[in-house]
């Protein structure tokens, strides 16, 4: 049983599964619980009281603190967790402790529990059974990974080994054959993206335009072939699940190139071997590249072009205009040399409105959930809380002395040009905006960046830096 506030929960309310796997559900309720406290808190600043009242505004604030301490009460505070192979765990929790999972010890978990099975998983109605992921390690969705991308709100406690760890699991599931449709690889090269790993995302995009994309630049799902039946071997005296995987598929021709569809298969967007047309590689190609370019998924951090210098290919310069940000940001940047070469030479940023996703005051760094702790004694009055909006803008540094890893070089690399609107601080005078230390994020994401500490007071409010 789960129990919250005094409020006991039977274990069948909150173990079954919403969609594919724990990993996914876990993700999802974490997603959700961060961001309906963020609505309400921009609804506040947004709205006045005849669009938003304050009865409404309570309703929503106690949904949102439920829904915050569902999500807590969940294994691990729903974030993800790492198996003793170092990889991170697609179920972590099989159906909670009916299940036994091969890459946890058992021995040092309490088994005080009754399970509560069902009949046909492994036995008799209280018999656990073995859950193993080893059967089908380059499946094509990534839902083990939902917490990493698309979601956002990145649970910054043990960062550095999180960070380790899905990189480990990615290259496991690509060597497997992980990214076998063309959603599934732009899904992989965004996932890579966000882990600055640019030759893993650059790899999934040639795979995606080489093999799952028509000569007229449609995306494909290529025809499936079933593995072969798997025969498992543990060595546990655990009941195992059924033999045959039913969802284990590999891709039947991994050779086709420059695809045409053909008119005499007769249901239209169909390849002569087969493939179907296909919408989602398109959004997951321009999402991959747009993460090479720009990061914005941690409040009130922006990290400008983080996958660039690591990208296997020279591009010999670049420059991007208006790239959109997450707290209503729109960014350009341009920038000269290649590989871990490159220099910003421009850097031109517009906050458009005051949005909560600039203010890090309810921020914790350390779990990954987002609160606010005055958000009972708010007005409605078009305002945020805080006077201004503390952001951290990261860039490749100019000296191309990338230090040790995970080092970050001084800031003054980097010029505010004078503006009516912004202020640029050092760490301590951001500390002191902020009413705490900011954040420390995982090194892997900011080797060999400088970073820039900027207090925004007025909105709109465009900024350059030189």
């Amino acid at each position: 049983e789960l129990t919250i506030e005094n409020q006991t929960f039977p274990a069948s309310s909150w173990t079954q599964h919403l969609s594919f796997t724990p990993s996914f559900d876990a993700s999802l309720i974490r997603q959700l619980a961060n961001s309906f406290p963020l609505l309400t808190r921009w609804a506040r600043e947004a709205l006045d009281e005849s669009l938003y009242s304050d009865s409404i505004r309570g309703n929503d604030e106690i949904l949102a603190n439920d829904l915050v301490k569902l999500a807590r009460a969940l294994p691990n505070v729903a974030n993800p967790v790492i198996g003793k192979s170092k990889t991170v765990l697609e179920y972590p929790t099989p159906m909670g402790s009916c299940g036994r999972h091969d890459e946890f010890s058992y021995e040092a978990l309490s088994e005080t529990a009754t399970p509560q099975c069902f009949a046909g998983n492994g036995g008799n109605d209280n018999t656990p059974f073995l859950v193993t992921e080893s059967p089908d390690t380059g499946h094509r969705h990534f839902s083990g990974m939902h917490w990493l991308y698309p979601n956002t709100f990145l649970p910054l406690r043990d960062g550095e080994e999180l960070i380790d760890a899905s990189l480990k699991t990615l290259d496991r599931k690509r060597k497997a054959g992980g990214g076998h449709t063309g959603w599934s690889a732009s899904w992989l090269a965004s996932l890579s993206a966000r882990l600055r790993d640019g030759e893993g995302a650059w790899t999934s995009i040639a795979r995606l335009i080489l093999h799952y994309t028509t000569k007229n630049g449609l995306d494909l799902h290529p025809p499936l072939a079933g593995l072969p039946k798997h025969s498992y071997t543990t060595g546990s005296s655990v009941p195992m699940p059924p033999k045959d995987c039913d969802t284990c598929f590999h891709e039947k021709d991994r050779t086709a190139q420059g695809l045409s569809f053909d008119s005499s298969k007769g249901r239209g967007l169909e390849t002569l071997r087969s493939d179907k047309f296909q919408l989602d590689g398109h959004g997951g190609l321009i999402a991959a590249v747009s993460e090479l370019l720009l990061m914005s998924h941690i409040p009130g951090t922006f990290l400008v072009l983080p996958g660039v210098s690591s990208l296997p290919l020279s591009l010999g310069g670049g420059m991007v205009r208006g790239i959109k940000a997450r707290g209503d940001a729109s960014i350009s940047v341009s920038w000269t040399g290649q590989g871990k070469s490159i220099a910003v030479t421009s850097l031109d940023i517009l906050f458009g409105s005051e949005h909560p996703w600039l203010f890090g005051s309810g921020w914790n760094e350390l779990d990954g959930y987002y609160s606010h702790p005055n958000a009972d004694t708010e007005p409605n009055d078009g305002h945020p809380i805080a006077p201004a909006a503390s952001v951290r803008i990261y860039v490749p540094s100019r000296d191309n002395s990338h230090g040790n890893e995970g080092q970050v070089q001084v800031q003054h690399q980097f010029q505010l040009q004078t503006s009516p609107c912004a202020k640029q601080l050092d760490e301590t005078e951001f500390s002191a905006a902020l009413g705490r230390k900011p954040s420390t994020l995982p090194p892997q994401l900011i080797s060999g960046m400088t970073v820039i500490y900027l207090s925004v007071e007025n909105f709109p409010c465009r900024v350059e830096l030189t």
